[in-house]
């Protein structure tokens, strides 16, 4: 054996042995026999199990990997990261169990690898200058004391008892309540006023961060309170306790002095801006998501835009801000979005306009089959106001009773003490005054469990400020767009307008800091890219504004044998038949002019759903290179069971279309739809030349001249079922054109638990149809936290490079792992009219940015690689976190703009990399396997129950065999047997 030698790349260095290829091509050449006996310790492993095993137990990497881990000391975390590292402060329930984990990974994980430094700027294209939504700040003066304090709530402490968590607005409450106290207590001082007052001008005692925070630039007394609180129905008096944690002034100073010197101030630090720019937000606004929008009253109703969405529903903007460090230091990010709530309205008014019924308060509109079950879908949980004689309360809707008011009884007792029962209409004619519709049904606002109460319908209205939850219908979703939706120049006016309105609720405050907010919005040094060739069989295509129109395929796919089943729901307005065989005609016409071999539909047969699943095995016997399936909506119920049954149980590849586009078939839509159809068969239709991709005088030069897999990582999670899937999509051709897809369930709502399984199959199958292995790995993943990014890619790697070398000892592939994101509010917009391009009036496809706003100490860069459509496009933003390729800026842009490019669904470039739309249509696919798994879902039972954990193992393994490509399932989710295999991993059929 050679002597060792160092091979160093960006963001690792690695110690390799020099290979012999003739050994480890011949270990590869049966990597699908390999990949069954990895775990039995098969020949070519050596000690690789024992030693695998170590690794994964204490979390470090092992020699063959070939990585040398950077300490984590030289990327510390921060003791209070749970205070300082989130910077968006979101609290969701899936969040808090990725924390967790999390977590416990740092806690064992004794070092990670180092993040790649900020690259110098890329070059290429002609620049341009633009708008976007962030404003700087300028430091005034650093020469004060802070100071962290622990807020103790007990009445969050009382509801946790029960199992409740309280919300943000219930804790801004209690905390106003105390601070009135607090503010009694103390001397009087002009600087030491209520932050419960409304007088902007003077800058509160204390900041809440509205969890457990309180930060305050004087000393306050520590100790405790009984505090007299009520929250709708729940009242008495609670403790509050403050107590001192932390004297951050010298970490304050420090980070000022950072924030001069162009660099990143410390997370506690930016968690203390973030909160003390969001206190009189969190005191005044509602809080949706991450904006914060104003309750509607009498007084600003007038000036308060809101548009109808829906009966019941209207929207209207709020405000998101982000205080992040950047190249041109701390700024402000300002954002508007919209959200839906529900009208305040009285209760009668709600449903009638809901329900669409005029006549509703009529005992003979209650009295219609089912319309109660309709009025109780669709204000159940909602709050409201209780006005009765008896006083204003605050209620939540549990049930409508099914008796009037006049019919419904309980029982009280009289001045004498005697219990008499008598009907509610009586009750309020006798203490108070005759009800108005003593006919009408009551509200109760009592649980199943809990003594009922029972409130007159006429006296209840809907509380203001209850923002609309769940999924929007497409009518809706419709409506939305149509509000929120707005050219770039007037997101940016709105944006400005939005800022200039409340500036006043922060100003005074950031100034107390030692920060002055400028006027107006950063403008950006930006560059235009040029655009790739795309190319097809007979030439590149013409690119006009990011879309062209598409030539012969470059690897056109046969189809000799196919035909057509349509589903009889009836729901269609006209016979389907005839369209589908003009529509055939026009298929094969097109298909041939695009170089497809392209036979005549064998058949139209039109069928019962419910004989879907007979249908589908008789195809299978007529040996159909595809199968049409024409269904009568684009979310219909069938399309999922077609799916599942066709590809997991009959390996057999179906294309669906709905019905409605029978009737604008034309041109355009038969490519589309050939295009799709191609690619599942295995050929492609256009590449881009990925190779031109990368500058020639760059250390990555010659990157593609050696096998390269192009991977995207994709989590999807649903409220519905609780479960959650991670697929990997992975390319397996020279130009990335082709993908497969590897899925599996992860017990992690944003880190696949099961990569290393994943990354191992996908490597397989590379293998398999290449007969070659890939030398580098381009590995892109959806968003995360920037806090958790060096854990989560240290995990993530050592996962990838642990498949490599359970396939191979001594097999180490160069790994580029690129975060792409689209979950952020920043915004681009010009006044130059010329770049000013489509209904949207955005810049050009392919403007990057890398200047001023991005990361001061990342390699990170926005990239709009679509013109959009309609409304204020949103950038990419790409992070190389770690780089054994060695790309610079002006190459790693470059790449991610190509791979934009020869989407197999449109004939336009998409707003991220092929790799990651296509793990998003895996994800989708997956979910759409496991919809009508027969075993119980476990997450629809108690956990405490003796049944879950069975139900749970069982749901699982059938989940897991359903997403396992490798071989066919039947209708249950169970094997077939190992002789059973699939063909699926060897065309993109998922798309």
């Amino acid at each position: 054996m050679d002597p060792k030698r160092v091979r160093r790349g960006r963001g690792r260095a690695r110690m390799v042995e020099e290979p012999e290829i003739s050994d480890m091509t011949s270990q590869l050449t049966d990597l699908d026999v390999r990949s069954e006996v990895s775990r039995s310790g098969g020949r070519g492993r050596g000690r690789g199990s024992t030693r695998l095993e170590e690794d994964l137990q204490s979390s470090t990497f092992s020699d063959s990997t070939s990585i040398h881990e950077r300490s984590s000391s030289s990327n510390p975390t921060p003791k209070n990261s749970d205070s300082g590292g989130n910077k968006s402060q979101k609290s969701t329930d899936s969040e808090g169990t990725e924390k967790n984990f999390l977590r416990e990974q740092k806690r064992q994980m004794q070092s990670v690898l180092e993040l790649v430094p900020k690259q110098a700027r890329g070059q290429n294209g002609h620049r341009i200058q633009l708008s976007s939504n962030f404003y700087k700040t300028s430091q005034a003066h650093s020469q004060l004391q802070l100071f962290e304090y622990h807020f103790e709530n007990g009445y969050e402490i009382e509801k946790n008892k029960y199992g409740k968590k309280i919300s943000l607005e219930e804790s801004m409450a209690f905390f106003k309540e105390w601070i009135k106290i607090a503010d009694a207590d103390s001397p009087p001082n002009s600087s030491n006023s209520s932050s419960a007052s409304s007088d902007h001008s003077t800058p509160p005692r204390a900041y809440f961060d509205g969890r457990s925070k309180i930060y305050t630039f004087e000393m306050i007394p520590e100790g405790e309170v009984i505090v007299p609180f009520r929250y709708q129905k729940h009242s008495g008096e609670f403790t509050a306790r403050i107590k001192m944690t932390n004297d951050l002034s010298h970490v304050w100073q420090r980070s000022m002095e950072r924030l001069k010197a162009g660099e990143a101030i410390d997370p506690i630090i930016l968690h203390v801006k973030e909160t003390i720019l969001k206190h009189k937000f969190c005191l005044e606004h509602v809080k949706v998501g991450n904006a914060y929008y104003p309750e509607v009253t009498e007084a600003n109703q007038h000036y308060i835009q809101r548009f109808p969405i829906a009966p019941g529903k209207v929207a209207w903007k709020g405000l998101n801000l982000t205080v992040t460090n950047t190249m041109g230091g701390l700024s402000l990010q300002a954002k508007t979005k919209a959200a839906v709530f529900y009208k305040p309205l009285p209760l009668l008014e709600f449903l009638a306009e809901l329900l669409n019924e005029g006549a509703i308060d009529q005992e003979r509109v209650w009295a219609m089959r089912g319309f109660r079950e309709r009025a109780i879908a669709a204000c159940k949980g909602l709050q409201i106001n209780v006005n009765s004689p008896a006083g204003c309360r605050s209620r939540k809707i549990m049930d409508i009773t099914p008796d009037s008011a006049h019919m419904l009884r309980f029982k009280t007792r009289d001045e004498l003490g005697n219990e008499r029962s008598q009907n509610v209409a009586d009750y309020y004619r006798n203490k108070y005054e005759a009800l108005k519709y003593p006919k009408l049904p009551c509200i109760n606002t009592a649980g199943k469990k809990a003594r009922p109460e029972f409130f007159p319908i006429e006296f209840c209205s809907i509380m203001g400020r209850q923002p609309v939850k769940g999924k929007l219908n497409d009518r809706e979703v419709a409506s939305m767009i149509k509000f929120a939706s707005k050219p770039a120049p007037d997101t940016f006016k709105e944006i400005s307008g939005a800022m200039a309105e409340k500036r006043k609720l922060f100003e005074q405050d950031f100034r107390v800091a030692g920060l002055e907010i400028e006027e107006k919005m950063v403008r950006a040094e930006a560059r235009v890219l040029e655009e790739p060739k795309v190319n097809y069989a007979n030439g590149a295509a013409q690119m006009r504004e990011g879309s062209w129109n598409p030539l012969r395929f470059v690897k056109p796919a046969s189809a000799k044998r196919w035909g057509c089943v349509y589903l009889k729901t009836g729901n269609a307005r006209f016979d389907p038949v005839p369209k589908i065989q003009d529509f055939s005609y026009m298929l094969q016409k097109i298909a041939h002019e695009m170089g497809m071999e392209f036979g005549e539909c064998g058949f139209i047969n039109g069928i019962d759903p419910r004989e879907i699943g007979d249908f589908l095995d008789w195809a299978k016997t007529e040996e159909l290179d595809f199968l049409l399936c024409v269904i009568d909506r684009k979310f219909s119920d069938y399309y999922p069971k077609i799916k599942a049954y066709a590809e997991r149980t009959l390996d057999l590849l179906t294309q669906c279309l709905v019905l409605k586009n029978l009737e604008r078939a034309n041109p355009q839509l038969c490519k589309m739809l050939l295009a799709k159809i191609n690619a599942k068969l295995g050929g492609y239709s256009c590449y881009v030349d990925l190779k031109l991709a990368i500058q020639e005088n760059s250390d990555a030069a010659g990157l593609f001249e050696v096998p390269v897999m192009i991977q995207a990582l994709d989590i999807n999670t649903t409220q519905t079922d609780g479960l959650t899937i991670a697929t990997l999509a992975s390319s397996f051709d020279e130009n990335a054109t082709s993908f497969n897809m590897v899925a599996r369930t992860t017990s992690e709502p944003n880190f696949a638990t099961k990569l290393e399984e994943m990354e191992q199959a996908a490597l397989v199958n590379f293998y398999k149809l290449t007969r070659a292995k890939p030398q580098a790995i381009i590995f892109f993943r959806p968003g995360m936290n920037e806090a958790d990014m060096a854990h989560i890619m240290t995990l993530e790697i050592k996962a990838i490079m642990k498949a490599c070398n359970e396939l191979e000892d001594g097999y180490c592939p160069r790994v580029t792992y690129i975060v792409a994101s689209k979950m952020h509010g920043t915004r681009f917009a010009s006044s130059n009219r010329n770049l000013q391009i489509g209904k949207g009036l955005n810049l050009p496809a392919g403007t990057v940015v890398d200047t001023e706003i991005t990361s001061c100490d990342k390699f990170d860069f926005y990239l709009q690689s679509s013109m959009g459509i309609q409304g204020t496009s949103i950038p990419t933003h790409y992070y190389i976190l770690h780089d054994d390729n060695r790309l610079d800026a002006d190459s790693a842009q470059g790449l991610c703009y190509y791979l934009c490019h020869g989407f197999a669904r449109c004939n336009r470039t998409i707003s991220m990399p092929n790799a990651m739309k296509y793990a998003q249509l895996a994800s989708a696919r997956a979910r759409n396997w496991c919809k009508d798994i027969p075993a119980a879902n476990p997450y629809s039972l108690n956990p405490k129950n003796t049944e879950y954990k069975t139900a749970k193992r069982e749901y699982e393994e059938r989940v897991d065999n359903m997403l396992d490509t490798k071989y066919l399932v039947d209708r249950n989710g169970n094997k077939y047997g190992k002789k059973q295999k699939s063909s699926l991993y060897q065309t993109s059929f998922f798309f």
